[in-house]
């Protein structure tokens, strides 16, 4: 299986992808039809369990055994399939997270960190997301996580700012506060 060399010798980029993706998109559908069936085998498997056994069974969850009773569970439960083959469209994933992050740093700065539509949260997790369209699936390593610890000190901060108060007293106190929340994020 496979193509002759001199097939796609004056073929344009965009032909050679049209190609690959149209061969990727008849993996997909064998992929999701494969999947339905394994979803209605695992539906009869729970009615069989379900009306079959007896007793509590131990069964391993989190690398720890424990007692479930399957005579307790929803015969109705539906299961939902995500088949999640690459089919070539890492580039249009890349662009359209670019995308979202352009349209969410406009609203940070426009409107502020309160603005109730993006984040920091939101936008970190958007640069991650990039990162593992780009195979680097280890974000942590560039970016920090968002903790609430770092969004309260961060909070605060705007506030600082925003204020301006002349009480003295007051904005001592939040600086204080703001140095106890770097020396507890130091000691972790």
């Amino acid at each position: 299986m496979g193509l002759d060399p001199d097939a796609m010798q004056s073929t344009t980029k965009s032909a050679v992808q049209a190609t690959v993706q149209a061969a990727a998109g008849q993996v997909e559908v064998m992929v999701r039809n494969l999947a339905d069936g394994m979803r209605d085998l695992f539906g009869i498997m729970l009615r069989l369990m379900s009306k079959n056994i007896d007793e509590e069974q131990m069964m391993r969850m989190n690398g720890a055994f424990v007692p479930v009773d399957p005579r307790v569970w929803d015969q109705s439960m539906d299961v939902s399939i995500n088949v999640g083959l690459g089919t070539g469209r890492e580039e249009e994933k890349a662009m359209a997270l670019n995308q979202a992050l352009q349209m969410q740093t406009m609203v940070y700065q426009n409107y502020g960190p309160m603005n109730g539509l993006v984040s920091l949260t939101n936008i970190r997790n958007t640069l991650a997301d990039q990162l593992a369209v780009s195979g680097i699936r280890n974000a942590d390593r560039y970016f920090a996580p968002m903790l609430t610890v770092t969004l309260h000190r961060l909070r605060l901060r705007l506030k600082c700012k925003c204020c301006r108060c002349s009480n003295r007293r007051k904005h001592s106190k939040v600086r204080r506060l703001i140095q106890t929340l770097r020396s507890c994020r130091q000691s972790k």
